[in-house]
């Protein structure tokens, strides 16, 4: 999976906002997912911060995690993924992994949605995400309604 982080949003300048999203890409003529974080400055230093804890309490298991919700954190816009930040890994080994260890080597058959046949590279060309003017990566919570 490719992961594309944006510039921080100017506003809301005050209160933490962040919203992420997934969506298909072709990078190369194969389908990838790519996850698409959007947030300003205060929703940045948050998703930071929580990261940051895992790291600093050098937690060795793969299994310690944080959550990041829409249904939970205020901070995450409505309709956002969801995201498991797991602990670091002191060392990277299928062993240390366990049981991730297909999901992360193997593209099982969840990796993506079903019935995406009809799309291809020439179809579907790739474009960086952009921030103007796109409700599903605006930081208000007031596009709920859509798709």
């Amino acid at each position: 999976m490719r992961a594309v982080i944006t510039p921080a949003a100017t506003k809301p300048s005050k209160s933490p906002r962040i919203k992420i999203l997934e969506r298909i890409v072709f990078r190369t003529a194969r389908p990838q997912m790519e996850l698409v974080i959007h947030g300003n400055r205060a929703g940045y230093r948050r998703l930071s911060k929580l990261i940051g804890e895992l790291v600093e309490d050098g937690v060795p298991d793969f299994h310690e995690h944080t959550h990041v919700d829409d249904e939970v954190d205020s901070w995450v816009v409505k309709r956002s993924v969801a995201l498991n930040i797991r602990g670091p890994v002191r060392k990277w080994t299928k062993r240390a992994i366990e049981p991730y260890e297909k999901v992360i080597y193997e593209r099982l058959p969840s990796y993506l949605p079903p019935d995406i046949d009809y799309l291809s590279k020439e179809s579907f060309p790739y474009e960086l995400p952009s921030v103007n003017n796109n409700p599903w990566l605006s930081l208000n919570d007031g596009h709920k309604a859509l798709g």
